[in-house]
């Protein structure tokens, strides 16, 4: 055999190694090995475990108020306008009075001393829960944390000086422990409420749409 024809022949089987080689790593490539999928597999889950875990760490009350939270332990106290939180009020106002006018009540939306206890229930305690509400938005703390006791008859209501005097005056009346004596439970019903000095330049027809 001459010295071409033996190195033609090494050329070739050089190319033949060549080819299975790629062919191989072709292969370690586009087919993982079961300890990969083992280890992908266990990545995976972790993710969606921590995932879940994430999903559940649901707000305390809501996605405003958990955002408030955040701000203020960051950068001090934060108050919301005024103007803002009466025309949410407002707005909640007319829904909670379209509901009682369908004789629907709500009754644990923010729980009124008598839903616990044995009194009959009337539309008062809605009137309490949207009372606890906006005591949340003008004050920036929960009813609780400034209240850990409850609310008896002999409670002075914690009101901060940022809220105004005609925010303090419907807080009180709202967050009265008596149904009876609760704004709105008398015989005007919500016209008691939507005559508060609070709401003084509100157009209700406008909010009720």
């Amino acid at each position: 055999m001459d010295n071409k024809t033996l190195h033609g022949t090494q050329t070739d089987v050089n190319d033949d190694s060549n080819k299975a080689n790629v062919e191989t790593e072709s292969k370690n490539i586009s087919s993982p090995t079961a300890k990969d999928e083992e280890r992908s597999l266990t990545t995976t889950t972790r993710t969606a475990t921590s995932g879940d875990r994430r999903d559940k760490r649901l707000p305390s009350l809501s996605s405003l108020f958990s955002y408030l939270d955040d701000i203020r332990r960051q950068q001090g106290k934060i108050h919301l306008p005024e103007s803002c939180i009466r025309i949410w009020a407002a707005e909640i106002v007319v829904a909670v009075a379209s509901l009682h006018a369908c004789g629907i009540i709500c009754r644990d939306f923010y729980v009124a001393p008598e839903v616990q206890g044995l009194q009959p229930l009337t539309s008062a305690c809605d009137w309490w829960s949207f009372g606890v509400l906006l005591f949340e938005l003008l004050v920036g703390k929960s009813l609780h944390s400034c209240h850990p006791c409850g609310i008896s008859t002999h409670t002075e209501l914690s009101i901060p000086t940022h809220v105004s005097s005609e925010g303090g005056s419907l807080l009180k009346q709202l967050i009265q422990p008596i149904p009876h004596e609760r704004l709105g439970a008398g015989r005007s019903g919500v016209d008691e409420i939507r005559s508060h000095p609070f709401f003084t330049g509100v157009d209700w027809y406008t909010v009720r749409g």
